[in-house]
Parts: C-alpha cells; sequence; structure tokens
C-alpha cells in the first residue's frame, strides 16, 4: 500500500506554511523600510540617525590635519578656532534654514531640514575619500572653483574645517514656502545654514 497520501494542498505542509510566512514577513519589513527611509513613515529612529551622524563628524574632526609639505589627501581636517558662543541657544534643526548662494550670487532660503543631495533622502555630502558628514553637523560648506575639479570646504559645529572633492553630478535640494527648490552642485558656490 501506498503510505504517502497527498491532499493536494502544499499550504497545509509544514514547509509551504514556512515559506508562506517567510515571504509575508519579508514583504511585511521592506515594506516598512521603504516608508521609513522616505519619511512617510514617522521619522525613523532619529537617535540611530544621529549617533550615526555623530560617528560621520566625530570621525572627520579625529582625522589628522594637512602638513603644508606634504601631498595632499583626498580630504583634509583644518583646526580653527572655535568662535565665540551666542548669548541665544541655537533653534532646533527642524527650525532652521539652509541659505544655497548660486555662483550667480543668487541666494534662496530653504528648510534645513528638507535639504537633500542628490534626488534622495541623504542628508549628508560623501567626499571622494569615503567620508560622509550629515548637514546637521555643519555651518557651511563651499566650493572654490581654481582648480580643474571643485575644493570643497566643510565648516563643521565646532568651528573646524574639512576639505576635500566630491561627485558634481548631482543637485542639492530642499523645500520653502514656494515649493521644492533645486540646483545642480557645479552650480553651487556655498551653502549656509541658519540655526
Amino acid at each position: 500500500m501506498d503510505e504517502t497520501k497527498s491532499d493536494g494542498s502544499w499550504w497545509r505542509t509544514v514547509p509551504g506554511i514556512l515559506t508562506a510566512a517567510a515571504g509575508t514577513i519579508t514583504a511585511v519589513t521592506g515594506l516598512i523600510v521603504a516608508l521609513q527611509q522616505s519619511g512617510l513613515l514617522g521619522a525613523g529612529d532619529k537617535s540611530r540617525q544621529q549617533s550615526k551622524n555623530e560617528s560621520s563628524a566625530d570621525a572627520a574632526a579625529a582625522a589628522p590635519t594637512q602638513s603644508k609639505n606634504s601631498p595632499a589627501p583626498s580630504s583634509t581636517v583644518i583646526d580653527a578656532p572655535a568662535p565665540a558662543k551666542p548669548d541665544s541657544a541655537p533653534r532646533p534643526w527642524s527650525e532652521s534654514e539652509a541659505v544655497i548662494t548660486s555662483i550667480d550670487g543668487v541666494a534662496t532660503v530653504v528648510s534645513a531640514e528638507s535639504l537633500s543631495n542628490c534626488i534622495s533622502t541623504g542628508k549628508d555630502l560623501t567626499l571622494s575619500s569615503g567620508q560622509s558628514i550629515a548637514f546637521e553637523k555643519m555651518r557651511a560648506f563651499e566650493f572654490a572653483r581654481d582648480n580643474v575639479k571643485p575644493t570643497l570646504t566643510i565648516t563643521l559645529l565646532n568651528g573646524k574645517t574639512v576639505q576635500g572633492s566630491m561627485s558634481m553630478g548631482c543637485d542639492i535640494a530642499g523645500t520653502n514656502d514656494l515649493g521644492r527648490f533645486s540646483l545642480p552642485f557645479e552650480k553651487v558656490k556655498r551653502v549656509e545654514f541658519k540655526r
């Protein structure tokens, strides 16, 4: 006699149930991650993102400074005296503004929190050296265009500056009361964060 009797449905087998459960969990997890990264599902895990951003800026601040006689690395941290602290506390990042100045001298103000890099939710700049620095850790960044490849100088909140270069094939974008604003990096002169 044949003892392997089939019910006709794979859903009633343990491997079938496990396969269906794994597929459902994977799909739901992917959907949650996509919604969270796009900003449609809550603010995300701000403490984890803040910790990640702090470690990026700390790594940039801990990098060795460039000697005048050594060859220039792709990014350099330069010590600068910290400016005097203002009498009033800075505004929270969610209320801060970014002033984007084009090479033509036209300044546009957008919400600092809405600022993104390369038509994404990227809230940082990635230097050619691989170092990423969050906008929230910056006072300003500026491009010097006296070389073949523009030099980027980023001024951090602690007053230190980081110099390097980056890919210029993207836009910087943000929103203001008029709507979305976008400018290719090759047309950006300076971005200053008003807190």
